[in-house]
């Protein structure tokens, strides 16, 4: 079997990559991925079948304990820098992993868990995030998780009963709506995103508490946003900012359904009459920025309902960047043409809405080309949320709030 020491150079190298790339700057932090091993919560993992044109996900398990070489080459992937997928639904989608080590870094960085203190995890995944949490308030019961998936939720469990001992309870059921019989929370954690801040995380926070959760819009992958709740229960109020781009698998609600994906949205619209087609010039539009950030960011404020999608022309082989907005049923495609700087754009629908994707580019380049971490998030002692971009008001309202 690998030696104990060979086990802890490999976490060792882990936050020393951290550190260098500065997601890890606490030194209480660094001490907790020094001591909870990630590679205990993982005994199988769906690496990408390079030999499959479907590319599907493949099984692998955990070597046996006394093959050091296949150890070796296991505990390599494990402490990689890499998000790891730990579940896949029947067509082989994943539907949870184990968040890539920078991204859980910066977030408990975010979240300044301090001893003593009262957290709230939602989405437990393979139980490794709330191990860390568990180490830094430095008492297990004072840890709350929450998974949908009951069978995930009792391996998590076994898990964490296995390496910290007992005092964190795995709770299976709907983590949107947070867990009240633990509250008030001082901190709260979501290791999923979702298109809304829940109103109930909000509640089941005590004034001053840190809610740190990835906001996920249509077009926009995802955003890290740190909110401080601003007063006691009921209240809803709290304020803070966006970090970074960050991206997570969707929290699910068996309550709701889930939107169609841009591939079957794209299936219908590109069959819908085009209406009318003009040029396009780069300098006045250019579509590479539909897949940027930091724009998409700002887009899915001003078009809560469009996603972006692409596909390939099959008469000169190029692809073709799309928009698709499900509240007028337009698409907006742009077609390459002979000159590099120019694009055909076939509307197929509603052609003010390629109005207010103009009018939004012209704001974001006017304003400088604002960053995710330049916005402000504000919601009232009554949930509505309000984002801000400096002086200037984004958006009246966050889409779904």
């Amino acid at each position: 079997m690998i030696a104990n020491d060979n086990v802890i150079r490999y976490r060792r190298h882990l936050v020393e990559m951290l550190k260098q790339e500065g997601y890890l700057s606490s030194t209480r932090l660094e001490q907790a991925f020094l001591a909870i091993p990630r590679h205990a919560f993982l005994d199988h993992l769906y690496l990408r079948d390079a030999t499959s044109k479907a590319l599907k996900n493949r099984l692998v398990q955990a070597p046996p304990a006394n093959d050091e070489a296949a150890w070796q080459a296991w505990l390599r992937t494990i402490y990689a820098n890499e998000a790891l997928i730990t579940a896949v639904d029947s067509v082989g989608l994943p539907t949870s992993s184990s968040s890539a080590p920078n991204i859980m870094a910066a977030m408990l960085e975010a979240l300044n868990v301090q001893p003593g203190q009262r957290v709230l995890e939602i989405g437990t995944g393979t139980g490794y995030n709330a191990a860390l949490l568990a180490w830094l308030v430095g008492n297990p019961h004072l840890v709350f998780s929450i998974e949908i998936a009951p069978e995930l939720a009792q391996a998590a469990q076994r898990k964490l009963d296995e390496v910290i001992g007992p005092g964190i309870i795995v709770y299976a059921g709907n983590g949107l709506h947070g867990y009240p019989p633990g509250a008030p929370y001082d901190r709260i954690i979501a290791t999923g995103s979702c298109g809304t801040v829940p109103l109930p995380w909000l509640e089941q926070l005590r004034d001053g508490g840190l809610l740190v959760m990835n906001l996920r819009g249509r077009v926009n992958a995802g955003s890290m946003v740190r909110l401080e709740k601003i007063g006691d229960r009921p209240s809803l109020a709290a304020q803070g900012k966006f970090l970074s781009v960050s991206s997570f698998m969707v929290l699910h609600d068996g309550d709701q359904n889930e939107c169609a994906s841009p591939g079957k949205l794209l299936a219908t619209y590109r069959n819908l009459p085009v209406q009318t087609s003009f040029s396009v010039s780069s300098q006045e539009f250019d579509p590479t920025f539909l897949w940027d950030s930091h724009f998409g960011f700002l887009l899915d404020m001003v078009l809560p309902h469009a996603c972006f999608a692409g596909m390939n022309d099959e008469r000169t082989q190029t692809f073709i960047p799309c928009l698709i907005d499900e509240a007028s049923k337009t698409m907006l495609a742009f077609r390459s043409t002979e000159q590099k700087d120019s694009r055909l754009l076939d509307v197929r629908g509603d052609p003010g809405v390629w109005e207010r994707l103009l009018e939004t580019y012209r704001w974001w380049l006017e304003s400088g080309r604002p960053s995710i971490s330049d916005y402000t998030l504000k919601i009232d002692a009554e949930g509505t949320a309000r984002i801000s971009l400096r002086t200037k008001q984004a958006s009246a309202i966050w889409p779904g709030l």
